[in-house]
């Protein structure tokens, strides 16, 4: 995953749902992109499943959030909680914690899908 797509994904998880203008405003003044390159990056995201975009329409003004996409890609998940390989050495001994994270998180999301699945079928 790209260093960019990181950055906005752990913004995502530390802040929640937010404003697109907001996180567009933040890939510009904090990441460096362009106005248009942040748009296309998060329009990226939304096409990968990474993110997903919720419309606000009951505001006279309709606005547009992105939050995290509720079932992240796996190597999305495991890089958000791991880091990168250059991360590994400070986060050493956080390792066995962080795993037993995702492991509770991957149980979670296998006990919700058996459940949405015995409610549809």
């Amino acid at each position: 995953m790209l260093g960019t797509e990181r950055e906005i994904l752990m913004y995502l998880a530390t802040y929640g749902n937010t404003r697109e203008s907001d996180l567009v405003e933040y890939c510009v003044q904090d990441l460096g992109l362009s106005l248009p390159g942040s748009y296309e990056i998060l329009g990226k995201m939304v096409g990968e499943g990474l993110i997903r975009r919720v419309e606000h329409c009951r505001l006279r003004q309709s606005k547009t959030y992105l939050s995290l996409n509720e079932s992240l890609p796996l190597d999305a998940e495991l890089d958000l909680l791991l880091g990168t390989p250059e991360t590994w050495d400070k986060v050493e001994d956080e390792i066995p914690e962080i795993l037993e994270e995702a492991a509770a998180a991957a149980e979670r999301r296998i006990r919700r899908n058996r459940f949405e699945g015995s409610a549809t079928g």
